[in-house]
């Protein structure tokens, strides 16, 4: 007997709205293959209004800037009728003034048409003159992702929403304030991550009750009178550890650990916190290993420390209080009652120096051996420039596997990686 077939039609429009929506999210990372999606039939015509997308302009360096943002300003008319767009990021080589009009709108769509949950503005080239972030942006309620790199910020009692949950500043000493009597505040109750890069000695954070991971790697604006400077940048210091005293993974720049050593000759001692994670950026000068032996007694939950080579001319503000024979000496006959009952994890990467005698590695290297207890791996990764491997090294890391140590299951490894 002859079968007889129905035709169909396509199958895949016959599918419900939510299945084909769900099939369609997963191209969030090409909203422009979302909408083309639309010339497949008159079912698909308006079904990428309803699908979330991330929003990507970047200006490549070959391109005119003009004819970039041109074009930008175009495809955001389209992209008016999406019904959620989740991400918003632009970016431009080089910022002039005449663009001001055309980054508001930007600016203007991402915050207050699209309601974006993450919007990333940035400009390459970090000369003057810069962005000026409007006073509306400040007035979002549902940023919950905020990455600005050489913008300026010139709020006028205006915040930004307290759904804010991840904050990236560059180069805060772009804030400008007129008004000495004025200071930046942060208030985020709900953030998770914060970043805290360049000058900002008039930015202050208050109620990060969620915070989660804070970088601080910050500097401070100098001023004429070193001692008055010293003691500013002390107190800002300790302002800005109380602020994220609550979060578990820290990273803490050179200027905040040349500062943790000062307060320590002084006597300051960081309250305790519950950080499972600490990476510090350190020469490892013999100054610094009084600030972070200190430190470390205020992270008794401490479970990995990572110690981030920073190879750059520093100033030495160390020297004004205490000499170097007097520094070693105190290391030597302070008690720094510490035991890292959780510390499991040990790196200092990017190491790049002679070990050989060195008077603040390797003492801070016994040191904390002694008192993690429950050391598994210590990790040293140093690196060199050229064929051979310095016989300093190799003597090092044979040297390394000497140490007494206080774990029994710690295991010590010396790599070294080439240039």
């Amino acid at each position: 007997m002859e079968r007889k077939v129905k035709a169909r039609g396509d199958r895949l429009s016959d599918l419900p709205d939510g299945i084909l929506l769900h099939i369609l999210s997963m191209l969030w990372w090409d909203c422009k293959a979302v909408v083309r999606t639309s010339v497949l039939s008159q079912r698909w015509r308006f079904l990428w209004k309803s699908v979330p997308v991330s929003l990507d302009f970047e200006s490549p360096n070959s391109y005119s800037e003009k004819d970039f943002i041109a074009s930008t300003n175009r495809e955001l008319y389209y992209w008016r009728s999406c019904q959620k767009i989740r991400r918003f990021r632009g970016s431009l080589f080089r910022y002039d003034n005449s663009y001001v009009k055309d980054v508001d709108l930007w600016v203007h769509f991402a915050t207050k048409i699209a309601n974006v949950e993450e919007f990333t503005l940035l400009f390459d080239s970090d000369n003057h003159p810069k962005y000026e972030l409007p006073n509306f942006a400040y007035k979002n309620t549902l940023l919950m992702s905020l990455i600005l790199i050489n913008c300026e910020l010139k709020p006028s009692g205006s915040s930004f929403g307290n759904q804010l949950c991840e904050a990236d500043i560059f180069e805060p000493k772009d804030y400008q304030n007129e008004n000495p009597d004025l200071r930046l505040e942060i208030l985020a109750p709900h953030i998770k991550y914060f970043e805290l890069l360049g000058f900002c000695d008039e930015i202050r954070l208050r109620n990060l009750a969620s915070l989660v991971s804070a970088v601080l790697c910050s500097n401070f604006d100098y001023i004429v009178d070193e001692e008055r400077n010293s003691e500013a940048e002390n107190g800002y210091l300790k302002e800005l550890l109380h602020s994220v005293a609550n979060v578990e993974d820290l990273e803490l720049g050179p200027w905040g650990i040349e500062c943790l050593s000062i307060l320590e000759l002084k006597g300051w001692q960081s309250s305790p916190s519950s950080r499972k994670y600490l990476k510090l950026d350190t020469a490892l000068e013999q100054s610094d290993v009084l600030g972070i032996c200190s430190f470390l007694q205020s992270s008794p939950d401490l479970e990995t420390l990572v110690i981030d080579w920073y190879n750059k001319k520093r100033r030495d503000l160390l020297s004004r209080y205490t000499n170097e024979d007097e520094r070693i000496k105190r290391f030597k006959t302070h008690n720094y009652n510490c035991s890292l009952l959780h510390l499991k994890t040990i790196k200092i990467i990017d190491y790049d120096g002679p070990l050989s005698g060195n008077k603040s590695v390797l003492p801070l290297i016994e040191y904390l051996l002694k008192n993690a207890t429950a050391l598994e791996k210590f990790i040293i990764a140093a690196k060199f420039d050229g064929s051979d491997v310095s016989q300093d090294y190799v003597k090092m890391a044979q040297e390394f596997q000497s140490f007494p140590r206080s774990s029994p299951h710690a295991e010590l490894s010396f790599r070294i990686d080439n240039l």
